[in-house]
């Protein structure tokens, strides 16, 4: 199985054969969806931060079955990170420390993502920190086929996808 971006809404366009996906400048965020759809199994994901500014990224899933929108990471079926301590699961937003705290997301970072449907966990590491964190996953509220959801907020962030991996 292969992983590209493949959907997007806002200020944000898909590059290099969808393995990468870069904000413009504009004041709107922007955010996409990989094409694959997750229904069983474990997938590691791993994506490059390329090019960050001092805004925050989402990187999550998102059920397949949730209209595509802006800020969809608000949404109720959104699990995902922003950094270590500040995440949304299922519509709520999980945070240690203020509003103020520092996203641990730094460019040339490289963020695992794995997805474990089967289990219906998802899991967070930032391998440069080594910091790791799992959600379970409500599938009444994020039904499966879930899919990744990328949101960029800050003026021409870029992420790379380098790879997916299927796992026992």
């Amino acid at each position: 199985m292969e992983e590209i971006f493949d959907k997007c809404i806002g200020d944000v366009r898909i590059e290099e054969n969808g393995y990468v996906v870069t904000r413009g400048t504009s004041i709107n965020s922007g955010e996409v969806r990989g094409k694959q759809e997750y229904t069983s199994g474990k997938h590691r994901l791993r994506f490059s931060i390329e090019k960050k500014s001092s805004a925050w990224i989402f990187i999550g899933i998102i059920s397949k079955t949730t209209p595509i929108k802006q800020n969809s990471y608000k949404s109720l079926s959104f699990y995902g990170w922003a950094s270590y301590d500040h995440y949304y699961a299922g519509g709520l937003i999980k945070r240690k420390g203020d509003i103020f705290s520092v996203y641990d997301i730094l460019e040339n970072d490289t963020i695992e993502l794995l997805i474990n449907a089967t289990a219906q966990i998802v899991q967070y590491t930032n391998e440069r920190t080594k910091q790791t964190q799992q959600l379970t996953v409500d599938i009444t509220k994020c039904p499966l086929p879930w899919q990744i959801l990328i949101n960029l907020n800050g003026c021409e962030d870029r992420i790379r996808l380098l790879s997916l991996t299927d796992t026992l």
